[in-house]
């Protein structure tokens, strides 16, 4: 996110600070009303990243014992 958050920063960077902090703040509502389109559809409990993390956790500790 900081990658991108800095380009958009340097894209805007020539403008009057009003300006440069409206097309900010629209590039930030935009991308959260593209998330929340996106997750209106997932039907999981977990995210895809979480999930990933757990099955791989999964696999390293199929073979373990209690002692």
């Amino acid at each position: 996110m900081s990658e991108v958050w800095n380009t958009k920063i340097n894209y805007y960077r020539g403008k009057p600070i009003l300006t440069m902090l409206e097309e900010l703040r629209c590039f930030l509502m935009r991308r959260m009303a593209k998330h929340k389109k996106v997750l209106s559809t997932y039907i999981r409990l977990l995210a895809l990243v979480q999930q990933r993390k757990m099955e791989d956790i999964m696999k390293d500790t199929k073979f373990w014992t209690a002692q």
